[in-house]
């Protein structure tokens, strides 16, 4: 079910795919920052932005298919089951893009030396 969420996540204006630095198999990319990778085959991480998860805390806790870190992060959980839950997550991913737009720095995303540099740093 993810790797279609992927898919529809790339077909986003802004958004592209590439090799993902935090999880395994292909992410979703604003520019150079990745904002969107796979964990398993229900669960998908999303780079909210912590501004973004401040602003919305309460809806997202209220949610039960969200799941947000301990500490202040720019990412969240979110378990996909069905097209409904596909869909609500896409809303979050449309917001990702424009956020992350603000401040990525443009290009393609990494591959290579610079893909396994990043990888190594986390």
């Amino acid at each position: 079910m993810v790797d279609d969420f992927i898919e529809r996540c790339a077909r986003l204006d802004g958004a592209q795919l590439g090799d993902a630095v935090f999880g395994d198999g292909i992410a979703v990319w604003v520019g150079q920052r990745e904002i969107v990778h796979a964990h398993g085959e229900a669960i998908v991480e999303i780079r909210l932005t912590k501004t973004e998860i401040r602003a919305r805390r309460d809806g997202l806790r209220a949610d039960g298919r969200v799941t947000l870190r301990k500490t202040a992060s720019d990412w969240l959980e979110f378990e996909i089951a069905s097209k409904t839950d596909e869909d609500d997550a896409l809303e979050l991913v449309t917001i990702a893009i424009a956020v992350n737009a603000e401040t990525a720095s443009p290009g393609l995303p990494p591959t290579g030396a610079d893909l396994a540099r990043r990888r190594r740093f986390h």
